[in-house]
Parts: structure tokens; sequence; C-alpha cells
């Protein structure tokens, strides 16, 4: 399956300008944007508070998180952090080099990797995880369909189709009774076909993509998206890019 490796490369935009880090950070204090950090014998991301952090610091405060336990944690050496701003993800590695009463210190990053969100997060499943999405038939309603998925995201996914069902599927169209099933859980609502292109490789019989929006998703069912995809990325960021 795809975006696991090159493809997900090129999606992470390297940035090393220490004015661009440093304007990135503070807008995500500034608006309060939502922060983690995980090591990779805690992988379980922990909400993290940014404080004040001034042009030209060498050093990255965060509020100590009441739930963290600072003597295991301590015993990591790297720290990632992920940094949800309006107009990008950004992901970096840092040292923690200190503490006082309330805060970690660590050594500010010196390089940070962007994701812009117009191209959102999106991975595939391993062979480990692979799902299949269901719906409704677009000619026969009493039909279900069910479909490898290629691609997830937080705001929808791709799946493909043999060639020969390219003509069912259209731009705007939307597939009913949409669901799957994603880390035991049931996710269910309606999704829009945004684009249909042929899918082939080289190894691969060539099919078609269908890529899809979902509508109608309860609050529930969009948090469980979420984790799924953001813990894919940070097991990717911290296994395999450092």
């Amino acid at each position: 399956m795809m975006a696991q490796g090159k493809e997900l490369l090129t999606k992470l935009q390297p940035i090393s300008e220490k004015g661009v880090i440093d304007s990135l950070i503070r807008e995500g204090i500034k608006t309060v944007s939502p922060a983690f950090f995980w090591t990779r014998s805690e992988p379980s991301p922990v909400p993290v508070h940014l404080q004040l952090y001034k042009k030209g610091d060498v050093t990255l405060r965060i509020t100590k998180p009441t739930n963290l336990n600072l003597k295991k944690s301590a015993q990591s050496k790297d720290y990632f952090f992920n940094l949800s701003l309006m107009s990008a993800n950004v992901f970096f590695k840092v040292s923690l080099i200190g503490s006082e009463s309330e805060t970690l210190l660590f050594q500010a990053p010196d390089i940070v990797f962007k994701v812009q969100r117009r191209s959102s997060l999106r991975v595939s499943p391993t062979e480990m995880d692979l799902f299949q999405v269901s719906f409704q038939h677009p000619i026969h309603p009493k039909q279900r369909v069910h479909r490898n998925v290629w691609e997830i995201g937080e705001k929808g996914v791709s799946f493909l189709v043999p060639v020969s069902e390219k003509a069912l599927f259209s731009t705007n169209q939307r597939l009913k009774n949409f669901s799957f099933t994603l880390n035991n859980s049931l996710i269910q609502g309606e999704a829009e076909v945004r684009n249909v292109k042929i899918h082939s490789k080289k190894s691969e019989i060539s099919q078609v993509r269908i890529g899809v929006l979902f509508f109608k998703l309860a609050p529930a069912a969009s948090q469980v998206i979420a984790q799924y995809v953001g813990e894919k990325w940070r097991g990717y960021f911290s296994k395999k890019f450092f």
C-alpha cells in the first residue's frame, strides 16, 4: 500500500531557517494550537501547553503535564512534538535539558517538518490492519459494495475499484450508508465523491481510485479516525525519519 515510505516523505517539508521555525512556534502559542509530545518508549501522545517563546530563543518551555511520569519520561533522550496549526501540521524532535517546578525545558528545534493543511494527514493501512469500506450500490440500492481502502485521512478516504466499475462513480456523487470498521469502532455516515482516477503500478493491474469526503459522521467517529491517522503519522515520524 501507499504512503508509508517515499510518498509520505514528499509531504514533509523540512525547515531549518531559525526565523521560520521561531515564527511557527510563536504562531502555535498565539493561537493556542493543539500540541502533543511522545517518546519511542511512551508512544501515546501527551497534550502539552507551550509557554512564552521569543524570537531567537534556544529553549522551548512547556507546562509540565499533570499526568506525566517525569522519572520514566526522563529516561528518553528524544521527544517528538506535533504542533497542529491552522495552516499546517508541524513535527520536530528535541531533547529534554531540564525542568523547573511547573515547567519542562527542551532544546529548541534546529529543524522542523511541515505538512500543509491542504494536504491533510493521510496514511495507508499496513498489511496488519487492512480494512474495507462498505456502501449502498449506486445503481442497485439493495446491494452493498465492499472495497479495499487505499488511503485514509481525517476528512476522507480513498478506495480501489476495478476499471469495469469506473462508470458507477462521478464527482459530487453521494454514497449512501457509507461505513467501515476502524480500531474495532464502526464508522457510519455518507461520503461524497471528489475524484475518480486511474490507479496503476508496474506490479499491479490497473484499477480506479475513488476519493471521497466524509459527511454526517458522529463526533466520536471523527475522533476515532483522527486518532488512527495521528498514531500512524507519529509512529512513522519517530521510527522512520530519525
